[in-house]
């Protein structure tokens, strides 16, 4: 890592790199060792590190390092952190504020200069000096309940919207296709499934009387007829179709209703021949 990265920047400070820009196992185990040299943990005099769940906080090196230096890791309980970490509520968004603020300075004073990888260090310094106090560190410890220990200065209410997350996922069955849906219109009627049964004919609320079937209509009507048949018993209609079948009548029905106007107007084309 070229040192132009460092140019500027906290005091003291330790500088990485990552393929993706984001921590990992060895880098976090750079960290613990930062932290080791300015805690002057040993197994003699143990020191207590609070952390998140992070992928990175968990590896064997990492593990080994600690045991052999008296650091003991105590990870936070899942969606607590925003409770209970103490550089959370006290430091890092005051942190995040300031930086964009020297960022925004920053672009004031370069007109037509942008940010780059070498100018990151000394911004985030300046924001930095301004936000990390001890006082800020201290009251975070405080406002945990962690330093005075303070068990119970938060309650189940308070993390209450973290178990959402736990509910369960119910897998739903997808429907069969010979299964009957169920229907979105008024009703106290259930759908059965179309079986090889007897059903009552539904009166019609058009007047199908009047109409005559056009030429465009003439495969659906053909398709509609050919898939009723009927006995000699014409109060009953014997059934026994599919799914399918029965929402192609439907659609032959909701065309006929909204073509039925022009339908009653149509006539007969030999009518005018027999009247001359």
């Amino acid at each position: 890592m070229t040192d132009l990265l460092k140019r500027n920047g906290p005091v003291g400070a330790i500088y990485e790199c990552s393929t993706k820009g984001w921590m990992n196992e060895e880098l976090f185990l750079t960290w613990v060792k930062h932290f080791k040299k300015h805690s002057a943990a040993s197994k003699e005099n143990p020191v207590l590190l609070l952390l998140d769940n992070h992928s990175s906080h968990c590896s064997l090196a990492t593990y080994e390092f600690c045991r052999e230096n008296g650091i003991i890791m105590l990870s936070f309980p899942p969606h607590t952190s925003h409770k209970l970490q103490p550089l959370d509520l006290t430091v890092f968004g005051r942190l995040k504020s300031a930086y964009s603020n020297e960022c925004s300075l920053f672009m004031r004073q370069n007109i037509h200069q942008k940010i780059t990888p070498y100018d990151v260090a000394e911004i985030f310094n300046r924001a930095f000096i301004h936000v990390a106090t001890i006082e800020k560190v201290q009251k975070g410890f405080e406002v945990s309940g962690i330093v005075p220990y303070r068990p119970n200065v938060f309650t189940d209410e308070d993390f209450l919207p973290a178990t959402l997350s736990q509910i369960p996922v119910t897998a739903q069955r997808e429907p069969d296709a010979h299964e009957s849906q169920p229907s979105t219109s008024d009703g106290n009627a259930e759908r059965q499934p179309c079986a090889s049964r007897e059903v009552e004919p539904q009166p019609s609320t058009s007047r199908r009387a009047d109409r005559q079937p056009s030429i465009s209509q003439g495969t659906e009507s053909q398709a509609s007829t050919s898939l009723l048949n009927t006995d000699k018993h014409p109060s009953k209609v014997k059934t026994n179709i599919s799914i399918e079948e029965i929402t192609a009548l439907r659609r032959v029905e909701k065309r006929t209703k909204q073509k039925g106007k022009k339908i009653r107007n149509i006539k007969n084309p030999h009518s005018h021949s027999r009247e001359n």
